[in-house]
């Protein structure tokens, strides 16, 4: 099973995701059983006056069966249980453009579900059974953008006046505005507003599986945001090669890029976003280069100093071939750029003040093979575990001779540049939070379980009785996880640390 087979799956899965919250799950003109509020979750714009409300015993396939209806309140209540909800009513996208004369292509889609009657069978007995069947609406506006107007506004039933269907179209308003940002580029918003009559027969008046979709036309394309900005972002010096051509309004927003231009804009109820995968290994650097064995015996130490002295000296390498980037040259990325670069420079000297300490202070040094230990440890108890649950015929002391536990270069740069904050009550450092930012499974957790278990071993090898306090007990540390099952299986990789 080669990559492309992998995303081939994941595509499968997202499109069935888009399918089942937003629809139609059974094609343009798909017929339903049940209320499409219920179906469909996202993609639903409302009419403008009315908020949601759902009564559950509307729906037959819908059982409400309680043992104990004391616990709901009293006998007399009234059955029906509804649940009323703020609902959104409009959306929008906007991009950015040239200041020339160009037409653009509006198009706007959604689905109405019109309810029908017909009859089914239950018990032996003829019963009348509600169905929604979905009708597809499209309208594609062409807008001659010149500086005539700031704002317009378009009622669809009247653009859409030949039709048979004007009257589900009557009431839906696209609205456009312009922004002049500068003499070469102005902002377009466009959005959509249902302001239909709540009507019934028309499963309320909603407007389902919305979408707008805004095509240049001839010559012209969009314009990235960060080219049309009078002060640039310092994110944009970061991520320039993933420039940002619109922005949602109630949604998300797609683009597509034809010859390295994007003439295609759309919104979504769905955001998706590819990240390409991270490789944490360093070149230059062999195999065990960050043993955790290895760095847990103080009779390895200058050994231990010189191969972090190579990290060091490896990522400050880096920093200056962003010095000589070609984009540093351009004087709208000059600026920002060097602060991004100020800022690389200090982690790298951050990083070569945690390895001074390292060489000079014993205790310190002390304290980091204590931690290497810990995590090596550990580590070997997780494998050992692994293999035992297994039914693997194992024991703990053939993974404590093993050495298959070492550092990956940022977790290692990260305890080093925070060993000056957590050891220096006076450090400046200890006013900063330092964000730790790497993609799911990269091993951010390791990081800051070893930077625990050098600050607990630290502060017990230095507390003195004379002090205000006493630093080897107490609390030390503080985490907080915002997901229960992440609070249970970081618990776990913690109490083995501990």
């Amino acid at each position: 099973m080669n990559q492309f087979t992998y995303s081939d799956v994941r595509q499968e899965i997202i499109d069935a995701i888009k399918k089942d919250l937003i629809g139609p799950r059974d094609g343009d003109e798909e017929v339903l059983d049940e209320l499409p509020e219920l179906s469909y979750l996202t993609g639903l714009i409302h009419p403008l006056s009315k908020d949601s409300e759902i009564e559950f015993d509307q729906q037959e396939d819908i059982a409400l069966e309680y043992d104990d209806m004391d616990s709901f309140g009293d006998e007399d209540n009234d059955d029906k249980y509804v649940n009323k909800y703020k609902v959104q009513n409009s959306f929008g996208i906007s991009f950015y453009l040239t200041n020339e004369i160009q037409t653009i292509e509006i198009k706007i889609n959604w689905g109405d579900y019109i309810r029908e009657k017909s009859i089914g069978e239950k018990n032996g007995k003829e019963i009348s059974k509600r169905k929604y069947r979905r009708h597809h609406r499209s309208l594609t506006l062409k807008i001659l953008a010149d500086n005539s107007f700031k704002s317009k506004t378009f009622d669809l039933g009247i653009e859409n006046k030949n039709s048979i269907d004007t009257a589900f179209y009557r009431g839906v308003l696209v609205k456009i505005s312009q922004y002049k940002l500068s003499e070469e580029y102005r902002l377009v918003s466009v959005y959509v507003t249902n302001n239909r009559s709540a009507d019934e027969e028309l499963s309320n008046g909603i407007m389902f599986q919305a979408e707008t979709i805004v095509k240049t036309t001839g010559k012209f394309y969009f314009i990235p945001e960060y080219m049309c900005r009078e002060v640039d972002l310092t994110d944009e010096f970061l991520y320039e090669c993933k420039p940002v051509y619109s922005r949602g309004y109630g949604c998300g927003t797609n683009w597509q890029e034809f010859d390295g231009k994007t003439i295609f804009v759309e919104t979504t109820f769905i955001p998706e976003h590819e990240l390409p995968g991270v490789n944490p290994e360093l070149t230059g650097f062999i195999p065990k280069t960050f043993s955790m064995k290895f760095f847990s015996k103080p009779k390895n130490r200058k050994e231990i100093i010189e191969r972090l002295a190579n990290l060091h000296d490896s990522y400050l390498g880096w920093v200056e071939n962003l010095k000589k980037d070609p984009k540093m040259k351009r004087p709208d990325f000059n600026e920002k750029g060097k602060q991004v670069i100020e800022k690389c420079e200090l982690q790298a000297s951050r990083i070569n003040d945690g390895i001074r300490l390292l060489e000079t202070d014993d205790t310190i040094f002390e304290a980091f093979c204590f931690m290497n230990q810990a995590m090596f440890k550990q580590r070997a108890i997780n494998a050992f575990s692994l293999k035992n649950g297994r039914g693997i015929i194992c024991n703990l002391r053939e993974e404590l001779d093993k050495d298959n536990s070492e550092w990956r270069a940022f977790q290692i740069a990260f305890i080093l540049l925070n060993l000056t904050g957590i050891t220096n009550y006076k450090s400046d450092f200890r006013n900063y939070v330092d964000l730790l930012y790497f993609p799911t499974g990269g091993g951010k957790t390791e990081a800051y379980l070893g930077l625990m278990a050098f600050l607990m071993g630290y502060r017990r090898m230095t507390n003195d009785e004379s002090e205000p306090y006493n630093k080897d007990g107490g609390v030390t540390i503080i985490l907080r996880y915002t997901l229960r099952l992440l609070t249970t299986q970081q618990r776990d990789r913690l109490t083995k640390m501990i």
